[in-house]
């Protein structure tokens, strides 16, 4: 797994300064490598509250480099959405409808991750879904300046969602994610959420 992981990851940081691919690929692996630890845990997390936190996915250091990353690549279609009660955020969609879901398809960072054969099993296993299920993905990325906010929705879109946190505010200045309208998380650089 180690070894397969490394090899996807070499693909898509080529581009990168050695020192910070080298510092992601290794993160990646270390955390899968001990994903064992947690995933009952987790699973039971999913099957009892629908939502289950890995914290700690990525190093908060690593997940930051990642978003600067990530936001250096080109994301084909952006969309700003200002809603009439004064909700703003900016969207950066990799595709703008949802396409054929396949594990290491990413030609980009963040495919690379969480697309990653091994990312998506210890998913499927936390969600109870077989990968065999798994039908379609869309990935994006949500960005909120100061003072930006979604308003409370459902998403309907998927069996399971997975949020990223690349980068948050200081604890207690807002950027939380609220759940069934009461269960609010506060989330830290490289926690991931599946919900």
């Amino acid at each position: 797994m180690a070894t397969q992981l490394l090899d996807s990851l070499n693909s898509i940081t080529r581009g990168m300064n050695s020192a910070l691919a080298e510092t992601i690929n290794q993160s990646l692996i270390s955390t899968l490598m001990n994903v064992g630890l947690s995933i009952d845990q987790w699973t039971t997390d999913f099957a009892t509250h629908h939502r289950a936190l890995l914290r700690g996915f990525l190093p908060p250091s690593v997940a930051a480099d990642v978003g600067v990353e990530i936001m250096k690549e080109e994301w084909p279609f952006e969309e700003i959405t200002t809603t009439r009660h004064g909700a703003r955020w900016a969207l950066h969609m990799l595709d703008d409808r949802l396409a054929a879901f396949s594990p290491n398809s990413g030609n980009d960072l963040f495919s690379a991750i969480i697309l990653h054969e091994s990312v998506v099993a210890v998913l499927c296993t936390i969600a109870g879904t077989a990968q065999s299920e798994l039908l379609t993905t869309k990935r994006w990325i949500n960005r909120y300046r100061e003072g930006e906010f979604i308003t409370p929705h459902v998403d309907t879109t998927g069996d399971f969602q997975t949020l990223l946190c690349l980068s948050a505010p200081p604890p207690h200045h807002g950027g939380d994610i609220v759940l069934g309208g009461d269960i609010q998380i506060e989330l830290s650089p490289g926690d991931l959420l599946v919900f």
